[in-house]
């Protein structure tokens, strides 16, 4: 694909999808990191940045952050994937996000 795409075409493309693959490199105001289905999208992001810049360290990476969420996690209150195909997510949620009407009991 790379080909087929003029420099500038090529270029947008790379910042782009590098701007988005960075999220992983700096903490996200208010929630710290990605996880979950986040860390999956961007992850795919990243492999999209690697095949089209054909870098081995971020195809590696990425590949790496896709396995670290893939893993079931049946834990009280952990990240993640459950053995019924369910997603907990409760460590980074800020406290201040879980009162209200529906207050949850972390």
């Amino acid at each position: 694909m790379s080909e087929t795409l003029s420099n500038a075409q090529r270029n947008n493309c790379t910042r782009i999808t590098m701007r988005s693959y960075s999220t992983f490199h700096r903490p996200i105001n208010r929630v710290g990191s990605l996880t979950g289905a986040n860390a999956l999208d961007v992850a795919s992001i990243g492999i999209d940045l690697a095949l089209l810049t054909n870098n081995i360290s971020i195809l590696t990476d990425a590949y790496q952050r896709v396995q670290l969420e893939l893993q079931v996690k049946n834990d009280i209150k952990a990240d993640g994937i459950r053995a019924d195909g369910s997603f907990g997510e409760y460590s980074r949620i800020p406290v201040e996000h879980c009162k209200g009407p529906h207050h949850w009991n972390l």
